[in-house]
């Protein structure tokens, strides 16, 4: 999703790719507005595209980085296609205490990180909110406390979804 393979955007840049997306291409809304966007490369949602399991491209313009006469703006191609369906059936199936012949593969891994990026995608998106730890660490601005030479300790939450022996 971005201009040039040796130098990958920020996750910060890339939900502005992705929100950039959704006002640029108002026929991808309704199932970009049930999305959950990892901030890289992922993004998991209800409702199919319209283009089904194809692969489709779009052209996203950001406004230049600075306010210079002369800069220009910022042109990223977003690729979307169709990876797999998910089936979260498969994760009750797993955590079943018999497990009966269900092994932590792929199907159950990618349900797993597909919970983990929906439970963490609203808290990353609000405005008084900082994310840290690829979007996993979320501290909440105005919440600090200064404890000196420039350092302040915010509140804040660690979010993960990890399978265990007792279940996710």
């Amino acid at each position: 999703m971005w201009g040039t393979p040796s130098s990958p955007p920020s996750r910060a840049v890339c939900r502005q790719i992705w929100d950039a997306l959704a006002v640029q291409h108002a026929e991808l809304v309704p199932a970009l507005s049930k999305c959950a966007f990892d901030s890289r490369k992922n993004a998991f949602t209800p409702v199919p595209f319209d283009f089904g399991t194809g692969e489709k491209a779009f052209a996203v313009t950001l406004p230049p980085h600075t306010a210079s006469p002369t800069a220009r703006p910022r042109e990223f191609q977003v690729k979307i296609s169709h990876a797999q369906t998910i089936d979260l059936a498969c994760i009750a199936k797993w955590t079943n205490k018999t497990r009966e012949g269900v092994s932590l593969g792929d199907q159950v891994a990618t349900s797993i990180q597909a919970i983990d990026v929906l439970l963490r995608h609203d808290s990353i998106r609000r405005q008084n909110t900082i994310s840290g730890g690829q979007g996993r660490k979320i501290f909440e601005i105005g919440s600090g406390a200064d404890i000196g030479q420039g350092v302040e300790v915010l509140k804040g939450f660690f979010q993960s979804v990890r399978p265990t022996m007792g279940g996710v």
